[in-house]
């Protein structure tokens, strides 16, 4: 029977039930706050009956979420907030490869890939609520096909080692739902804005390291810079998940961050833009600080009221892929926001 350990790449998952964190409201943001509310409340429960799962893997092994609505870098987001009744639209297929790994703790050998390969398709949407400054939205991932050895050969007492327990090839990923709150007055050169989101696991995703085992909640503060022709966004955020065991290793909260970067490209009658961007995060357990990074670049074709978006990327750390390469279309419906500068493709650039 091996003796695994996370690889600082990878590892495999049983739950435990753990201690319920409280956050302070904020009474500015009604809205928000009543998200917030619900939402903990959910994850509550959920966080309860997860302790009583013990057979679900109940790690993500894709974590690349794309931002929704305007002034979306990748997965870092900007302050802006759709116009009301405004409806954008993201959607994006991406291949990861050895996002998760087992080695022996003592010989370094490895010893399973639980997830070898992944292709998912995400789709998402967000509307404008009310005036510039307040948005509703919606994500789904969907894995479409995916290739590992799930717990085999691992020793480990879950069934789902068993060697007639496959990974399964597709399922529902983490499905999102989130508000949205700008902070400061719109079309500032400088902006904050909110976000808090809601996860809730996809059927069956859990035991396939598809979703997480439970409910999370992930209060999120997005700052945001224009000026022209060049933006930046930062994003931190705390997200309040299931307690974990992967072997030796637990997983439980985390301390999420992004960073981004992009400049216009001049171009006739279209618009261009390149973008870098950084994400990672970090395990809050004591004595377990695991921290991941991931960084990306993507090429933004924009025309009318839509994009593509052409991208890859590479991470190192025990909660990244080692590789991805990614397609994406983004777009709007409704009016078009008369403050935009520039031409028709301007929103649709950034």
């Amino acid at each position: 029977m091996p003796f695994c350990k996370l690889d600082l790449s990878r590892c495999t998952v049983g739950l435990q039930k753990g201690r319920t964190p409280f956050l302070s409201p904020n009474p500015k943001i009604a809205a928000v706050l009543a998200v917030l509310i619900g939402a903990l409340s959910l994850w509550g429960h959920a966080r309860s009956a997860c302790a009583q799962t013990p057979t679900a893997t109940g790690i993500a092994a894709e974590r690349f979420a794309p931002a929704p609505g305007p002034a979306a870098f990748g997965q870092v987001e900007g302050a802006k907030v759709p116009l009301a009744g405004q409806v954008w639209f993201t959607g994006m297929a991406s291949g990861i490869g050895h996002p998760l790994r087992l080695r022996n703790a003592l010989t370094q050998e490895p010893v399973a890939e639980p997830v070898a390969y992944r292709v998912t398709l995400d789709l998402g949407a967000e509307f404008g609520v009310w005036r510039k400054r307040l948005a509703l939205g919606l994500g789904v991932p969907i894995a479409l096909w995916q290739i590992g050895d799930r717990l085999h050969a691992t020793g480990s007492p879950d069934p789902s080692a068993d060697g007639d327990s496959a990974l399964a090839t597709a399922g529902v990923g983490d499905i999102r739902l989130r508000g949205k709150a700008l902070l400061t007055p719109p079309d500032r050169t400088a902006a904050l804005a909110l976000v808090m989101e809601l996860t809730i696991p996809g059927p069956g995703g859990a035991a396939n390291f598809i979703a997480t085992s439970g409910f999370t909640v992930a209060p999120r503060l997005v700052g945001w810079f224009r000026k022209g022709p060049i933006a930046a966004a930062a994003n931190v955020e705390l997200r309040l998940a299931p307690q974990r065991m992967l072997y030796e290793t637990t997983l439980h909260d985390s301390f999420a961050w992004g960073a981004a970067a992009a400049g216009e490209i001049p171009a006739r009658r279209i618009g261009l833009l390149l973008i870098a961007e950084a994400t990672g995060q970090l395990n809050l357990v004591t004595d377990q600080y695991l921290s991941s990074t991931e960084l990306r670049g993507i090429l933004r074709i924009a025309w009318w009221r839509g994009s593509l978006d052409l991208g890859g990327g590479g991470g190192f750390g025990p909660l990244t892929p080692a590789w991805r390469a990614f397609i994406g279309m983004r777009g709007f419906f409704g009016k078009r926001d008369p403050a935009e500068p520039g031409c028709a493709a301007r929103p649709a650039t950034l």
